[in-house]
């Protein structure tokens, strides 16, 4: 009876930390989803942004090409 007690008690113990880090491991998950959409998302900012600089310069290109002719 005994030891069944001292199972018991120990069971009681070990629960709420237990819960405890189990919602520390979501809250980790959630915040590790988070920041790789933030990642994915800055990512996809940096294609755009080299895309349109790329095209500012191929435009600078033709403007400087096309004052030229002009000249």
């Amino acid at each position: 009876m005994s030891l069944t007690k001292n199972i018991m008690s120990l069971t009681k113990h070990i629960m709420p930390p237990t819960k405890h880090i189990m919602s520390h491991t979501k809250l980790i998950m959630s915040l590790t989803k988070h920041s790789m959409s933030l990642t994915k998302h800055i990512m996809s900012l940096t294609k755009d942004i080299t895309s349109h600089t790329k095209n500012i310069m191929s435009l600078t290109k033709h403007i400087m090409s096309l004052t030229k002719h002009i000249m």
